[in-house]
């Protein structure tokens, strides 16, 4: 019936990377991505994603982007209006200006993708970001990450849940 949980998949990762969007939509490092291939047709897929590192701008937003084939940065954005590179789900928080070495900030974004699917045919969905020249997003790690006390490390996840349409 619709609105029962179909299925759910999920990944984690503790991986810790950089990435530099400048000026372009990248996706994350270590990638945050996942596929689900849906049982029924018609299903919607209730995308969660939680971040966590550090920013060294205001300047960026983050979005998820899916595909039935290779997933690149540059594939369709979900629940985005326009094209433009600046429109995104969310933005992080560059929250700790005088301590950008080793306070990283934490995201959890929650939307649903209404687009309806095709059973059997596999969506693969990843989460990138926007943003101006120089700025570089540290996932899972503070921009001073050590390895040593005070440098805190986390983990970021991807949850996709298929919804009978």
């Amino acid at each position: 019936p619709a609105g029962h949980v179909l299925q759910v998949v999920s990944f984690e990762t503790t991986d810790a990377g950089s990435a530099n969007p400048n000026n372009n939509n990248v996706l994350l490092s270590p990638s945050l991505q996942m596929a689900i291939t849906p049982k029924a047709t018609g299903s919607n897929i209730l995308i969660q994603f939680n971040w966590g590192g550090e920013i060294n701008s205001h300047n960026l937003v983050f979005n998820i982007v899916k595909n039935t084939s290779t997933l690149t940065a540059g594939s369709a954005r979900v629940n985005v209006l326009g094209a433009e590179r600046w429109m995104g789900l969310t933005m992080a928080m560059k929250a700790h200006d005088s301590d950008f070495d080793s306070t990283p900030q934490t995201l959890s974004v929650s939307t649903m993708d209404k687009a309806g699917t095709t059973k059997d045919t596999l969506i693969n969905y990843g989460v990138t970001v926007t943003a101006t020249a120089n700025v570089t997003v540290y996932t899972n790690r503070p921009a001073g990450h050590t390895g040593t006390d005070n440098y805190e490390r986390m983990a970021s996840s991807i949850i996709l849940t298929e919804i009978a349409g």
